[in-house]
């Protein structure tokens, strides 16, 4: 080697002149290289220059964002799992809510039935019996109140309460006392 690092470059510069200026071309000098144009500029005490410093801040402002736009994309993931579990939840109970709308338009059917004399048509029967045991003790009691007896008069007294009761338990129940020319009943 021949001196410095410098010196070698010129050399070698001075080389490649000489070659084309016999060709006849003309070449630009080489740029020289600087080693330490990777490396940050920093002042006597080996802190950075205010420039340099804010081309680092920009540099970590860019990891930064990237970090921040990892956090973003991780919180809209959330968010859209979120927004699905909603709709399956509103779906489930849109299914609920329309089991729950069948379940009363069923009970509101029954009440209807009610109102519409399914009671009355149920209790028919029991109702009917209890008119004909009505007859009957009136029937009985009218056929033998010509005994004079003090037993027998207490039985019809007895027999006359227990009709006046059955009608009580009739009226009760929406039946109408009422006399029909003749014995039949048609129940």
């Amino acid at each position: 080697m021949i001196g410095d690092e410098n010196e070698e470059y010129d050399i070698v510069e001075n080389i490649d002149q000489f070659k084309n200026s016999q060709s006849g071309a003309e070449v630009a000098p080489a740029p020289q290289e600087n080693a330490s144009d990777d490396l940050l500029p920093v002042d006597d005490e080996g802190m950075l220059d205010p420039e340099s410093r804010s081309e680092v801040e920009a540099e970590k402002d860019s990891h930064v964002s990237e970090s921040q736009l990892s956090a973003m994309v991780n919180e809209m993931q959330t968010i859209a799992q979120g927004i699905a579990s909603l709709e399956r939840g509103f779906a489930a109970k849109i299914k609920y809510d329309a089991g729950q709308k069948e379940t009363i338009a069923t009970l509101h059917k029954e009440l209807q039935n009610y109102r519409d004399g399914l009671v009355f048509k149920i209790m028919k029967p029991i109702l009917n019996d209890l008119i004909r045991l009505y007859d009957d003790v009136g029937r009985l009691v009218d056929g033998e109140s010509g005994q004079a007896s003090a037993d027998v008069d207490r039985m019809w007294r007895n027999l006359n309460t227990f009709q006046a009761s059955i009608e009580d338990i009739l009226n009760r129940y929406g039946v109408e006392s009422y006399t029909v020319s003749g014995d039949d009943f048609d129940g």
